[in-house]
Order: C-alpha cells, then sequence, then structure tokens
C-alpha cells in the first residue's frame, strides 16, 4: 500500500498532532507501507530521522501555508506517487483545500483528520467578531472542499458527534490517540513520587493552566507542594496572564514555570510527580494523561480530553471547573503511598491494552484497506 500524508508540519519534537503523525509513519514502516509526507515546515529537522527525511518533500522553497502553485504541486506528487490513499491532516489552511482539489479528479481515496479543531468550544472562546470571520471563512471557503473527502476519521465518539454535523453526509472512522509504549520504558524500580502536581503542555487557553492555579489555590494543600509547570509559551500573552495570576494569589513560592521539557527530561518529571494534571477544556485525547501513566503516574484529567474511560484507568476524570479540580488535587494529595502507586501501575496496565500503538495500530490499516478497496471497487 502507497500512502501520501498530507499535513502543516512535521518533525520528531511535535506536541498533539505532531506526536499521532510520528505513531503513523512508524506504524507504516513495520507494515509495508511506502509513505510520502507532504510538509512545509519541519521542527528539529537535526534529528528527523533518515527515513523520514528521505519520504518527506517541502512543499516549495519558500515555507508557507499558501502558495500560487499548492496545487498544482499536490497534483504533481499525486501523479508521480500513484498513492492508493492520501491522509489529511488539519482542516484551516488552504493545504487541506488545495490538495483535495488537487485530488477530486483522480481516483484516490482521500482521509480527513480534524483533531478536534472543530471542537464547538474553540469557535466559542473568541469574540463574537473573530468567531464571525473565522465560521465564514469555514462554511464558504473551506467545508464547500472538504466535503469531498471519502472518509472522516473521528478521535473520540465526541469528536465523532461534532464532526457528523460538519459532514453529515461522510462515513467516518473512529480510532483514539494513543501513545508507543516501548519508546517509553517503564521505571525499573517503583521509586517514591515526590510532593508535587505536574502540568505538561502548551501554555493556551484551551489547556485549562488558569483553572489548575486556582483550584490549586483553593486546595490548600500545605507548604510541603509545588504545582511544577511544564511548556512552551504558545500564547504569549496568556503566558504572562499565568505568571501574574500566580504572583496575585501569593503562589510564588509554590508554583514554578520551567520552560518546555522533551524526551527523557520529560519521562523523568513525569515519573516523579505525585500526579499529573491535565485541566483541559476542549482536546481530542489528551496523549500527555498516555505519557504519564506509561511512567507509573496517575493523572487528573478533565472530560475535556477526550478521555471517557479515564476513571477505570486509575486516575480521576472530573469535569471541567474549579471546585471538581479543587475536589481532586485534595483527593490525590491525600492517597497513602501504596494508594499511589497501586493507581500508577494501574494507569500503564490501562494504557497497555487500550491507548498503545501496540494495542490500536492494527486498527489503522485495516482501515487504510478497507477505504482504499472501497474506491477500487
Amino acid at each position: 500500500m502507497k500512502i501520501i500524508l498530507v499535513t502543516e508540519t512535521f518533525g520528531p519534537k511535535g506536541f498533539g498532532v505532531g506526536k499521532v503523525l510520528n505513531g503513523l509513519v512508524k506504524l507504516y514502516g513495520c507494515n509495508q507501507v511506502t509513505y510520502k509526507i507532504l510538509a512545509p515546515f519541519v521542527d528539529d529537522p537535526e534529528n528527523l530521522l533518515a527515513e523520514h527525511e528521505n519520504a518527506l518533500v517541502p512543499y516549495w522553497e519558500h515555507k508557507f501555508l499558501w502558495h500560487p502553485k499548492q496545487q498544482e504541486f499536490f497534483e504533481e506528487e499525486i501523479s508521480y506517487f500513484a498513492p492508493d490513499l492520501i491522509h489529511i491532516h488539519g482542516v484551516f489552511t488552504n493545504i487541506q483545500h488545495s490538495v483535495v482539489k488537487a485530488a477530486i479528479d483522480t481516483s484516490v481515496p482521500l482521509l480527513l483528520s480534524s483533531h478536534g479543531m472543530l471542537a464547538p468550544w474553540l469557535w466559542q472562546r473568541h469574540s463574537y467578531s473573530y468567531s464571525f470571520v473565522k465560521r465564514l471563512y469555514w462554511n464558504l471557503w473551506m467545508k464547500p472542499v472538504l466535503r469531498k473527502v471519502s472518509y472522516i476519521h473521528a478521535i473520540t465518539k465526541i469528536e465523532a458527534t461534532h464532526l457528523k454535523q460538519e459532514f453529515p453526509a461522510i462515513p467516518q472512522i473512529l480510532i483514539p490517540n494513543v501513545i508507543d509504549l516501548n519508546q517509553i520504558a517503564e521505571p525499573s524500580e517503583k521509586q517514591s513520587p515526590e510532593k508535587f502536581f505536574v502540568f505538561l503542555g502548551r501554555l493556551h487557553p484551551v489547556k485549562g493552566v488558569d483553572l489548575l492555579i486556582r483550584a490549586y489555590y483553593q486546595a490548600h494543600l500545605g507548604d510541603s507542594w509545588q504545582l511544577v509547570i511544564a511548556g512552551p509559551d504558545f500564547n504569549p500573552t496568556y503566558g504572562q496572564e499565568l505568571r501574574q495570576l500566580v504572583v496575585k494569589l501569593g503562589l510564588s513560592d509554590h508554583v514554578d514555570f520551567i520552560g518546555p521539557v522533551y524526551g527523557r527530561q520529560k519521562y523523568a518529571l513525569l515519573s516523579k510527580a505525585w500526579g499529573a494534571v491535565v485541566p483541559s477544556y476542549s482536546e481530542v485525547v489528551a496523549l500527555v494523561n498516555l505519557e504519564a501513566a506509561a511512567v507509573l503516574t496517575p493523572t487528573i484529567t478533565t472530560t475535556g480530553t477526550g478521555l471517557h474511560d479515564w476513571a477505570e484507568s486509575g486516575g480521576l476524570l472530573i469535569e471541567t471547573d474549579i471546585d471538581s479540580l479543587t475536589k481532586a488535587l485534595q483527593s490525590a494529595a491525600a492517597w497513602p503511598l501504596d494508594e499511589r502507586l497501586r493507581r500508577g501501575t494501574q494507569a500503564r496496565a490501562f494504557v497497555q491494552e487500550r491507548y498503545s500503538w501496540q494495542a490500536v495500530g492494527p486498527r489503522w490499516i485495516k482501515a487504510y484497506q478497507k477505504i482504499a478497496s472501497e474506491e477500487l471497487g
């Protein structure tokens, strides 16, 4: 099977979508799938794996999300590579628009993954004027073209419902975001976790970091506890507001902003924490929950992260509000050490069974085969 993967950015460091893409291309390599990656941006190109570099085709010399010859580029690549399927990631740039138009007159089936970008919360959080313009752009420019894809990929049942409203006539596949447990070693010794909670992710309003800071303040856990916030200032204004909030609440001695962490440093931080907190308002399977579980750390997460069954993992699943998060922090902080360790062990086993590439990867291959064979038929 030959697949073209179309995305806005690709590389070894990526958050969210980037992690999913790295998992997919590794899955391709393990299942005799020949692939080509079409992406204008590459993060951390110095550490790009050789097999990915050979498959990666930049759109053009000047790497923008729009280019006058964008559609022509896609037409040439589709004609030359002759894929069995094109998997498109994202829904809001001219990249997705152009590749669909380029493929319309071919027999190549198109699979679209929106990665939660059409969640209602993301429409509602902006000003009326911004949301109006964005919705107008979506309804008049993007949606009419994207409705010509063959299949829609939903990550969760909640996202499937949202996507059905935008693409009512297009069939769906439902496959969750997962992680590769083989790449995350289980701690060899059950070390005693330290008394801190950690947030790990982009500092962006959708992540609910302000909610976490306020809940931590309300929880009154005592001087022996800390809150560590690790992640890049994706939204610098929001990041500054968070730091000001910490000062305003008198938490400067108990809340640490340590910036982004990656690789071994990230997993070392997660494994030392008493618990990870993922308080997002809207997300499709927040992968940090899975990564924390992989190193035996239970998490507190919200129903907005798409993990409807997370209460079975040994972690805590709550609504996205300050009182629920406050109570969850207090509850987790009160766990005896043996219970904390038991919950961590339970979390990794849960991810192994339901949210690992080892368990879910075959579903992707079957889905690709099904979509390609239907188009041929």
